[in-house]
């Protein structure tokens, strides 16, 4: 679809192909027993495919690691992008993030909130599962953009139950 074609044109290199796996929880597992799913004309110079993965995101690494040390090919996220993932509120985020941090394969995570004010909240559950792990000597991370309000937002305002009142 419109992210494929906007990363085959915004690449100076596109990649030759394009893997888009939806993981999580909540992912029916009658949706990963589904072919993956082409987001583009077949014919093209990118291959992009879209794929559902019913588990936990550090199951996923875990299991890629395990596929790694055994000589067994792994797909490596170069991001991983959590949507409105309420990271503050639950603490099933924590092992997921600390896998993350302590990843020998740096990977980007992109997290977005529906109020600045959770948003802030979420990089606060990041930044100390990050110095948490720094501190025990099993990874980290860095901070590379803060919590700000998406410039593209729609104006209408919308009752939420973790805004500020």
């Amino acid at each position: 679809g419109p992210l494929a074609r906007w990363i085959s044109a915004a690449c100076a290199t596109p990649p030759p192909r394009l893997i888009i796996k939806l993981i999580g929880p909540c992912v029916p597992p009658h949706a990963a027993r589904r072919p993956p799913l082409p987001l583009l004309p077949p014919g093209g110079a990118l291959v992009a495919v879209a794929v559902c993965v019913p588990c936990t995101y550090h199951d996923y690494l875990t299991a890629a690691n395990a596929a790694s040390a055994v000589g067994r090919r792994a797909d490596r996220p170069c991001l991983a992008v959590a949507f409105n993932a309420g990271m503050w509120g639950y603490d099933s985020w924590v092992p997921t993030v600390r896998a993350m941090a302590q990843s020998r394969v740096p990977m980007t995570l992109i997290v977005t909130a529906y109020t600045e004010e959770e948003g802030e909240d979420d990089g606060d559950v990041l930044e100390d599962v990050a110095a948490g792990e720094s501190a025990a000597g099993t990874g980290g991370g860095e901070r590379l953009w803060g919590p700000e309000k998406n410039p593209f937002a729609s104006r209408v305002d919308r009752e939420a139950s973790t805004a500020p009142e």
